[in-house]
């Protein structure tokens, strides 16, 4: 279960990093769900999103809806995988205000929750990239700022999301938008990157420069092959992804 050392790691970042993560992993990153061919309904975050991103702008009105929206979905489907995703990333965000006001018990309590949730949903429904991609997405932007076994543990979490997604997609992969290709594939290079993993890193780094030519994604990748720095506290350098967030590029 994850666990946050409470000494060795800056709760705002964590819970900051971990929420933004959500807004730019989700929004336009699908391409058409499993489902959404035969029942459009079930793209559940068309429903949620909006007050679930407002509320982690801070907006404690927008989140109620948001998780009510869950719950209630939860209470008529308990195994509703959609809702459970968002409802643990919605719970995930709340233990880090809980850290944030020095409630340490029960920021580790709403961690374990909300991780719970996020992986029971995948558990349920682990070819749906709608489910995938919300834990994928929250996992991979705090676990930089974790110390280990944690940071370890959850970026080959967060990469097997990506990665699971990325084989679900390879249908229609060209048809996506420039963001949702960059962002997904930006987050497995740096994910490799930062397990040490250079010849992955390189391998998705050189794909993003093929399949995203002239964007700012084969940019970024560009200098980090060229570099091997791309990344690295204190480097000009900037990050694989969150490039137009919330944009359809």
């Amino acid at each position: 279960m994850f666990r946050i050392m409470k000494n060795n790691l800056s709760n705002r970042l964590l819970f900051l990093f971990s929420v933004a993560s959500v807004g730019l992993g989700v929004m336009g990153f699908y391409g058409p769900s499993r489902h959404m061919e035969s029942d459009p309904p079930q793209r559940f975050d068309y429903l949620v999103r909006e007050d679930m991103f407002a509320g982690f702008r801070g907006d404690s009105s927008a989140l109620h809806r948001a998780m009510t929206l869950c719950e209630d979905t939860l209470r008529a489907n308990p195994n509703h995988s959609q809702a459970l995703v968002w409802h643990g990333c919605a719970i995930w965000y709340l233990s880090g205000q809980a850290f944030q006001s020095g409630d340490f018990q029960k920021g580790m309590a709403l961690s374990d929750s909300g991780m719970g949730e996020m992986d029971r949903a995948v558990e349920l429904d682990s070819n749906n990239v709608a489910v995938r991609i919300p834990r994928g997405a929250a996992i991979l932007a705090a676990a930089p700022y974790l110390p280990e076994p944690n940071r370890t543990i959850l970026l080959r979490k967060g990469l097997a999301d990506y990665e699971r997604t990325y084989a679900l997609q390879t249908r229609y992969f060209s048809k996506l938008s420039v963001h949702s290709r960059g962002e997904l594939l930006g987050g497995m290079a740096d994910a490799c990157r930062r397990l040490g993993e250079t010849e992955r890193a390189e391998m998705y780094f050189s794909l993003i420069t093929t399949e995203l030519q002239g964007s700012e994604y084969a940019t970024r990748a560009n200098h980090w092959l060229e570099t091997k720095e791309f990344g690295k506290p204190n480097s000009d350098l900037p990050p694989a992804t969150c490039i137009g967030c919330h944009t359809e590029n």
